[in-house]
């Protein structure tokens, strides 16, 4: 039998405006996928705001390539980031 979640290797969610709830459902949803490697949510109007869940994407296991360009990422998100690539140095 094929394990359908382990093929997932690539995802492109840019240019959809996800809400806060919405990136939250998807974040929980990313950790049934373990073989995710790249993944974009460019444009998709991630803020400041959805907190410590932005540090939770670059937490992703094998996630080799996360483009988050064209988002509204402030001081405190680059700060979540910052802190969740630091804990791979």
């Amino acid at each position: 039998m094929i394990d359908l979640f382990s093929l997932f290797f690539s995802q492109d969610l840019s240019d959809n405006k996800i809400g806060k709830k919405g990136f939250e459902l998807l974040i929980d949803t990313l950790n049934y996928f373990p073989s995710l490697m790249y993944l974009s949510f460019a444009n998709c109007s991630i803020q400041d705001s959805y907190g410590i869940r932005i540090a939770d994407l670059c937490r992703h296991e094998n996630l080799i390539e996360l483009n988050l360009s064209g988002n509204a990422l402030e001081e405190n998100g680059c700060i979540f980031i910052g802190n969740a690539l630091s804990n791979y140095i």
